[in-house]
């Protein structure tokens, strides 16, 4: 992974995956304040711990320790939730998979709605392969 840049996703027409930046920050703010997303992820940020917890994941790539995705709108780029994997262990090919998406935005019918949901339970921990992924033109 430090090898690289951390990709951007085209998930369709409507969302995109890519690394979190500091201009995402009120929209960090704003969805942590909510308090099922406090309440499933144990924190809540002003606008400097946000700065710093968008530098972590950031960093999280480099390290090889996690990969921290903004589901952001095509449209507009507005981050609206984030996917990601913690507590990576590149030797025994496994991470948790870790989401959210801020309330009163839907991604019903998306691949990311299919992709977030398909174990049909939201606190479940599950393990997949993914073969074949095309990133931006590229396959991985």
């Amino acid at each position: 992974m430090s090898d690289r840049q951390q990709p951007v996703v085209r998930v369709d027409d409507q969302f995109v995956l890519r690394p979190w930046t500091q201009e995402d920050v009120p929209s960090l703010v704003a969805a942590f304040a909510d308090p099922d997303i406090q309440h499933w992820n144990l924190n809540s940020f002003d606008e400097d711990g946000a700065k710093r917890l968008v530098a972590k994941w950031n960093d999280a790539w480099s390290s090889e320790t996690g990969a921290y995705w903004a589901i952001a709108r095509s449209s507009d780029d507005f981050a609206i939730g984030q996917v990601g994997l913690r507590a990576v262990d590149l030797t025994g090919g496994e991470a948790e998979i870790w989401y959210w998406i801020a309330p009163g935005y839907a991604l019903e019918g998306t691949k990311i709605s299919a992709l977030l949901h398909s174990d049909g339970w939201h606190d479940t921990h599950w393990h997949a392969r993914v073969n074949d992924v095309e990133v931006e033109g590229q396959a991985l």
